[in-house]
């Protein structure tokens, strides 16, 4: 309790009134006023008062070699647990925490140097006699509450230690804390350790993925140029190629490897269907290079060309390659169990096998045509409960038909059908606008193919000026088929673009994409006829139409198990109709279909006054533009044609529509699939997801 004094000036109204206390921080003056006294009073009573914290301290003394020092230390409370414990002990029990310095003496020990040492080390260091405390002091200063609540020091100690004693304490301090701070920070060094450790792994391991993934686009990408260059007859490019990056990855320990083996098998049959066995050579002195082992493919390509190799000391040459045939574990049965053949390859290799052993014959044995899955084991031990869903509508000769009113269509890889929409007899003014729109056809016709020729000489100047024909490019593809199917493909590609939504359009990715599709299905399809694989599919596929019609009267449980066992029927023969699946990559097909669409754009042009009879002057513009398109945080770029070229179509009303082949049903039954690259279409190529 505070006792509080007043006092009231007796003097004039207005002079201020002061109102003393004797605390200082309660001090106030107000001006005078006329509320009554016992008001003011009740008032200034009612003001908060902040009970302030009283600190108690101690003097302690502490004596040691003939040196004394006195120090102040905070009195705190203590639980009665501590204070049983404290009291039991025979010993009194003294804790000095270093305190600031209270003076300028440089050998006085401070707060801060002594509170930086740990509590652990700190308890032993200060305690007398510690080897004679019994197990309750020992628990005492174990116990953490208790040495909470004693403090440190908060004035400064007259502490007048020698130089000597000042550093001998040091000594223990330091003696004390020097094996636990080692252990807490090897502790904590071992746990950066093994975060750094773990970082750098996992570095290293996004690295690799890196480099397999980037490996992988390599091997794809070189496969199927390398493929495409053997169609084209670009032996020696494609082999260009193989030499640049197979030194290239041996040369620079960072380059990519080429490790797909198919790369070489396939350029070795190029240069053997012409009889080169120096080239071959050549390519398989790179495999050797690259360290990757011949297999069964390799040698059926070294075989093939010693045969076709018309010069003396071929069969010299072929006993050799024979015995290290053999050295390398392979039988002649492999040859034609394990490797895949096109043309005439399986012939050819045949000959040579019995130049070397007159007597021998292949022996094939049929692959397992059953369930594997545990869960369809009791289906393989049924009979045979297919049946024919078009029993009754077709005959054999009609299905055969059918068939070959499809394969037509996958040839010719569009599909045209009648247009619903309108039926009536076109007027005189459609078909005007239909032979305008044809007149334009045909000037778009020629403007493309003097296009393509001027682009595919000026990427051959390039290619030869600068030997850039090493490294891949899109010659190869853009070669492929011939100029008129070119045309063809950008002529449907513009009536497409021509004919589509006026407020929505594809992004250009996707349409280069579509396009360059659109190439690679008729080099499939060309590829497939030159090889004479679609002459081996027809024979096969003729056979599963009747086996189709008339299902009851063989064993086959479905349609899959009945196509494998025709595909083994015709193994023996001819080229075989499942291949490897060599596929573009998604580069490849950006940079066919923008340079088909660079063309569209820029070369392809339309006279803005054909809708107008009255005037005859040509005024030409490009009949597409590009434009850009905001959607979301991300700009796309467009391809619109312009309103004249839209308005064309749509006045000239077409009596019917451009499907792709593989985007419509069949008129045949469709072949099983087999595998996840072969099935569906007869000769085109259809995706199993789409």
């Amino acid at each position: 309790m505070y006792r509080l004094f007043r006092f009231r000036s007796q003097i004039k109204n207005g002079f201020s009134q002061i109102v003393l206390i004797d605390k200082p921080h309660l001090l106030k003056t107000a001006n005078f006023s006329h509320i009554p006294e016992s008001i003011q009073t009740k008032n200034l009573i009612k003001t908060k008062q902040f009970k302030r914290n009283v600190k108690r301290f101690s003097e302690v003394v502490q004596v040691a070699n003939n040196i004394t020092s006195q120090s102040k230390v905070k009195v705190k409370h203590l639980k009665p647990n501590q204070v049983q414990k404290m009291v039991a002990c025979k010993k009194p029990l003294a804790m000095f925490p270093k305190t600031e310095k209270t003076n300028d003496c440089t050998d006085k020990l401070s707060i801060r140097t002594i509170s930086n040492i740990k509590k652990n080390s700190l308890k032993e260091a200060l305690l007398d006699d510690i080897d004679e405390m019994n197990e309750d002091q020992i628990s005492l200063l174990k116990d953490t509450e208790f040495l909470q609540t004693i403090t440190m020091t908060e004035n400064d100690i007259e502490n007048k230690f020698v130089p000597g004693h000042l550093k001998g304490d040091q000594d223990i301090y330091n003696s004390i804390e020097l094996p636990k701070s080692k252990d807490k920070l090897s502790k904590r060094e071992r746990n950066r350790n093994i975060a750094v450790k773990n970082k750098l792994e996992l570095k290293e391991a996004i690295k690799q993925l890196n480099i397999k993934g980037r490996e992988k686009s390599l091997n794809q990408t070189l496969l199927a140029y390398i493929d495409l260059c053997v169609c084209c007859g670009f032996l020696n490019r494609g082999l260009a190629a193989l030499n640049h990056y197979c030194y290239k990855s041996v040369s620079n320990k960072v380059s990519l490897k080429i490790t797909d083996i198919r790369i070489f098998t396939c350029l070795m049959h190029g240069f053997a269907s012409k009889g080169n066995y120096e080239k071959l050579k050549e390519i398989w002195s790179l495999l050797e290079l690259s360290q990757i082992k011949p297999n069964i493919q390799a040698y059926a390509a070294a075989f093939e060309c010693l045969v076709n190799k018309k010069e003396s000391g071929s069969f010299d040459t072929l006993r050799g390659l024979y015995n290290q045939f053999l050295s390398d574990g392979f039988s002649f049965n492999n040859l034609f169990e394990n490797c895949i053949y096109i043309g005439n390859q399986r012939e050819q290799v045949l000959k040579a096998v019995q130049l070397l052993d007159p007597l021998f014959e292949p022996h094939l044995s049929i692959e397992n045509i059953y369930y594997s899955c545990p869960l369809l084991d009791h289906l393989n031990s049924q009979k045979s409960t297919f049946k024919c869903p078009a029993k009754g509508l077709f005959t054999e000769k009609n299905i055969l038909e059918c068939a070959r009113k499809q394969l037509e269509s996958e040839m010719s890889t569009i599909v045209k059908v009648q247009s619903v929409d309108n039926n009536s007899t076109p007027s005189q003014k459609v078909l005007d606008y239909r032979n305008k729109l044809e007149d334009l056809q045909e000037k778009w016709k020629e403007t493309i193919r003097n296009a393509i020729a001027r682009e595919l000489e000026s990427i051959r100047a390039q290619h030869n000026c600068l030997k850039s024909y090493r490294n891949v490019n899109i010659y190869p593809y853009l070669r492929v088929l011939n100029i008129e199917q070119y045309v063809d493909i950008i002529i449907q590609e513009v009536r497409k673009l021509a004919e589509g939504s006026e407020t929505f359009s594809p992004t250009v990715n996707l349409l280069y994409r579509n396009l360059a599709n659109q190439v690679r299905l008729r080099y499939q399809i060309k590829y497939k006829k030159n090889t004479k694989i679609l002459e081996k599919i027809k024979s096969i596929y003729s056979d599963y139409c009747l086996w189709y019609i008339n299902s009851e009267n063989y064993d086959s449980q479905n349609t899959r198990q009945q196509w494998q066992q025709l595909v083994y029927k015709y193994k023996g023969i001819g080229a075989d109709i499942e291949q490897d699946d060599k596929q573009w990559p998604s580069t490849v097909l950006n940079s066919v279909g923008k340079f088909l669409y660079n063309i569209i754009i820029k070369d392809i042009k339309i006279d803005v006054n054909i809708m107008k009879e009255n005037i005859e002057e040509e005024h030409l513009l490009p009949a597409f533009y590009t434009v850009f398109r905001g959607q979301c945080q991300h700009v796309k770029q467009e391809i619109k044609p312009h309103p004249v070229l839209s308005k064309l179509y749509q006045l000239s009303e077409p009596n019917d529509l451009i499907f792709d082949v593989t985007m419509i049903p069949m008129l045949s039954p469709p072949v099983p699939w087999t595998s996840i690259n072969s099935g569906g279409y007869i000769a085109a190529k259809a995706d199993l997801i789409r």
